[in-house]
């Protein structure tokens, strides 16, 4: 690219028009001694302190590493906490098109500090946790299972979103940690976190879990005419199960029957149950089939052949279900009846009904998005709790808001 020349007459100049031409030139010499469209470059010195957050103290001599990503390549370079489990890095670059990532192994455990913090370049820390084999610290904030009577059996998909509510990271010697049970007669079992361990009556997960939120997926199938039955592998503060199509027949000991739910052109069967103990059972059985053999599917342009549900609809459904079931928690807790907002029957139509339901399809997928980032450790745990909870609580009054009223 041809450099750009400040030109400046030869005339004679007083003082303050001498001081204009100074300032004119180096801003001109600034303005063009970088190609268009490059990086801006921000140096600056990381600093930050390695904790051990089971004992509140710092870890002195840990190795950190500060990781640069610039699309597929990857720089690393290494520094060593001192006494006080301070570390440094000197002269690092912040530049636009470059991501970078603080990371330590601890104990046998990974964790790493998200891009977002680092930018934020204050009072950096590097969390890490003793271990654990034992996982009764975990709770789980609701156990969500989408179950779809297709071809001879039953397609069960599950998101099981837990608390580790202690203060070490689960990671046994035998390098597992969350042990899930499953129903008898299940195959083609499919998990993410996809490092898993086959146990007698399930798997095992080979992902650590620190303190803090985390989220377990997972597929499997069932035969035909098998009843779902296995205990609940944690204490859970709801459970809820869906029924594509909706027009079968389901009878459960463990779950109340709240009918059909539609979500985005989807009806479901659901059944509920709340509060339910560790080890407690959760069991259904599906008695009856849909008319003709099920519902036709064809129309989705992107259907499943496993589940007979779109993609579209298995990437986003357990999200925007979940969120719907939480606004279905609010009406489902004893002495306590939730508000319905009565605008479709004041008249505000079918215009106000479309934006809200568009609304409430760009919080499910942002929601989607931040935990593809969280899973990423591209978002501090702190901020990502605190997002995911306001964009929840906006899902959630959306769907009351869509609610029909009830007279």
């Amino acid at each position: 690219m041809q450099s750009a020349k400040c030109k400046v007459q030869s005339v004679k100049l007083g003082f303050s028009h001498f001081a204009f031409y100074i300032l004119y030139f180096a801003f001109c010499t600034s303005l063009f001694s970088f190609p268009l469209g490059a990086d801006a470059l921000q140096t600056i010195r990381l600093s930050g302190r390695v904790v051990n957050r089971t004992h509140n103290a710092p870890v002195p001599g840990q190795e950190v590493t500060l990781v640069r990503h610039r699309g597929e390549a990857a720089d690393r370079v290494k520094a060593v906490a001192g006494a006080d489990g301070v570390f440094r890095f000197e002269q690092v670059a912040l530049e636009d098109s470059a991501s970078l990532a603080l990371t330590t192994t601890y104990l046998g455990v990974p964790y790493v500090v998200s891009d977002e913090v680092i930018r934020r370049g204050s009072d950096l820390e590097v969390a890490v946790y003793d271990t654990t084999s034992s996982d009764a610290a975990v709770q789980a904030d609701a156990y969500h299972l989408i179950v779809n009577v297709h071809g001879p059996g039953l397609e069960v998909m599950e998101i099981l979103s837990l608390r580790n509510d202690g203060d070490r990271t689960i990671y046994g010697a035998d390098g597992l940690s969350l042990r899930i049970p499953l129903p008898s007669g299940f195959s083609g079992l499919e998990v993410e976190p996809a490092a898993t361990a086959p146990t007698a009556s399930g798997f095992a997960s080979r992902w650590p879990v620190p303190p803090g939120q985390t989220r377990l997926r997972f597929r499997y199938r069932l035969p035909a005419g098998e009843a779902f039955s296995r205990p609940a592998p944690y204490p859970a503060s709801m459970v809820s199960v869906l029924i594509h199509p909706s027009d079968v027949a389901a009878e459960s000991r463990s779950l109340a029957n709240q009918g059909v739910v539609d979500f985005e052109g989807q009806k479901f069967l659901h059944l509920i149950g709340s509060n339910v103990a560790a080890g407690a059972p959760i069991d259904f059985r599906v008695t009856g089939s849909a008319a003709g053999g099920g519902e036709d599917h064809s129309g989705h342009e992107h259907a499943d052949e496993k589940t007979g549900l779109s993609r579209e609809t298995l990437k986003w459904g357990l999200l925007g279900l979940a969120v719907l079931l939480g606004a279905a928690a609010l009406f489902y807790r004893p002495g306590k009846k939730a508000a319905v907002n009565r605008d479709r029957q004041d008249g505000q139509g079918k215009g106000e009904t479309r934006r809200l339901e568009e609304r409430r399809a760009e919080v499910i997928r942002q929601i989607a998005d931040l935990d593809d980032a969280h899973e990423a450790g591209r978002v501090e745990e702190a901020a990502y709790e605190k997002r995911r909870s306001e964009l929840k609580d906006e899902a959630v009054r959306l769907t009351e808001a869509l609610r029909p009223g009830d007279g």
